[in-house]
């Protein structure tokens, strides 16, 4: 401790988590907005969102330090997996949530899709995005140690 080396770590740590939750939520909100509103985007991405969401990031810390080396890439992807699911899922559900009502109103009063997702889903689904980036930020922590352990077993075999 007195050599700096547990201050270091736990700013290396933390860039890690910043940067890859804030590409979570940079990356999950506008996909979870268009999974729900465009029909050919669900179609392509919902399948592998519901089945890649239910696997760990610790079932991927081997494959990210084989494809992506034992540097900041990996442990930076991984921390990213864990938090672009939540975003995506809660966003969605945001999505979802929105009145009916005001979707038919906004319609009937002659606004477009790009109008009606600008000035109605999206002011809608804006409480949802911190209420996603919360969790995520709670579940990219543990992300942050099975890659160390890895890291350092890969090094020293």
């Amino acid at each position: 401790m007195a050599d700096g080396t547990l201050g270091d770590s736990v700013i290396a740590s933390s860039r890690r988590i910043l940067i890859g939750w804030g590409l979570g939520v940079v990356v999950g909100a506008p996909v979870g907005l268009l999974i729900r509103q465009i029909r050919i985007v669900r179609q392509l991405l919902e399948p592998y969102t519901e089945f890649f969401r239910f696997i760990p990031p610790v079932a991927f810390v081997t494959l990210a330090v084989v494809w992506l080396g034992i540097g900041e890439t990996s442990k930076v992807v991984l921390i990213f997996y864990m938090a672009v699911f939540i975003v995506t899922l809660n966003t969605s559900a945001g999505v979802m949530a929105v009145d009916e009502s005001k979707l038919r109103a906004a319609a009937g009063l002659g606004a477009g899709r790009g109008q009606i997702l600008r000035r109605v889903v999206l002011p809608s689904t804006v409480p949802y995005i911190p209420t996603d980036a919360r969790p995520a930020m709670g579940n990219s922590f543990p992300c942050a140690a099975p890659d160390r352990v890895a890291c350092t077993a890969q090094v020293r075999s």
